[in-house]
């Protein structure tokens, strides 16, 4: 007899999968409606979206708050980076901040949405959103650390990580 068999393809991780991503808030004015979003990586710059959006969520209070994709979203082969993306609508919510990249994190950005597009962010390494996103395996990766506040009225908050798994 021949049991079934898992065949694996389009990528060296076998299925390892984006379940959720959490942002830490700083401070809030007022709440603001949230959800997250995972681009491609092209030369430091979001190319398109990979999967569905996470659920949405409103940012009321400060700390960890943590935004699940109801369908998980493929992580990207080995050596290959994508973008977390965060879209936000009204309220005046300040999220912390890193100042030195974390392991995995290559840089971030923010830009403007009312005259900007998600493939204007730029990588770079004075913006590092408090975002991390946890994989199926159980592990995660993101920017850890950092408690300077950075304001997201008006904004979309961006972070690129590599997979070097």
């Amino acid at each position: 007899m021949i049991l079934p068999q898992k065949v694996v393809s389009g990528g060296a991780d076998a299925g390892l999968t984006i379940v959720s991503v959490t942002i830490n808030v700083n401070s809030v004015a007022s709440a603001s409606t949230n959800h997250f979003e995972i681009w491609s990586n092209s030369s430091g710059s979001p190319v398109a979206q990979i999967g569905a959006d996470s659920e949405s969520k409103s940012l009321s209070s400060t700390g960890d708050t943590t935004f699940s994709f109801p369908t998980p979203v493929p992580v990207p082969d080995p050596g290959n980076s994508y973008w977390i993306i965060q879209q936000a609508s009204g309220g005046d919510v300040n999220v912390n901040r890193g100042s030195s990249i974390s392991s995995g994190v290559t840089g971030g950005d923010f830009i403007l949405p009312a005259s900007e597009t998600i493939t204007d962010f730029v990588v770079g390494s004075s913006i590092l959103p408090r975002l991390v996103a946890h994989l199926s395996d159980g592990t995660s990766v993101g920017q850890t650390t950092g408690t300077t506040a950075i304001g997201t009225p008006g904004t979309l908050l961006g972070l690129l990580i590599t997979n070097a798994a």
